[in-house]
């Protein structure tokens, strides 16, 4: 750590600063991706209820909701697809970090983090602010339980299909 140049640690900062945004960048798109992909679900299901009050014959329904079904399924798919890949983006990004601050003196931020959230170990601060340790309830990583979310709407996607193939028959 001391043996850095002057210039490789201005480097390292640099470098440690332009990570910081594309972790924050690859954060935000995750975050707009999974209201967008919210609000798609939510309107194709209110469009399938608007269809479904029209009360047309039962097999119009049963076509109609077979297509949304099936578009349903594919956007969930591949918005799974997509939040995977983001979320390695996202995890790489950590790593890239933690490897710059490994290299620097006094910068923790993230090397703490991994520490609290990964390894589930306490973290002392100065006084008085004393250490922190991570909540049972909070110990499972949210991409986790935001991956579930397109198997939850899939299976009511699935659900649809089936009632839909059902009153095509």
């Amino acid at each position: 750590m001391d043996d850095l140049t002057e210039l490789e640690q201005s480097r390292l900062l640099a470098e440690y600063a332009a990570n910081i945004e594309l972790w924050k960048h690859d954060d935000t798109l995750r975050q707009q991706r999974t209201g967008n992909f919210l609000s798609v679900n939510a309107a194709l299901v209110a469009a399938l209820a608007v269809v479904a009050s029209l009360k047309p014959p039962e097999h119009y329904i049963g076509c109609i909701g077979l297509m949304f079904s099936t578009f349903g399924l594919m956007l969930c798919v591949i918005w799974n697809a997509v939040q995977v890949r983001n979320a390695e983006y996202i995890r790489f990004r950590r790593y890239q970090l933690r490897s710059i601050e490994s290299k620097l003196s006094g910068l923790t931020t993230f090397q703490n983090i991994y520490r609290a959230f990964y390894e589930v170990q306490p973290i002392a601060f100065e006084p008085p602010i004393g250490e922190f340790t991570l909540k049972p309830t909070a110990q499972k990583p949210s991409t986790m339980s935001e991956g579930l979310l397109p198997f939850l709407i899939g299976g009511f996607w699935l659900v649809t299909a089936v009632v839909a193939a059902v009153l095509l028959l």
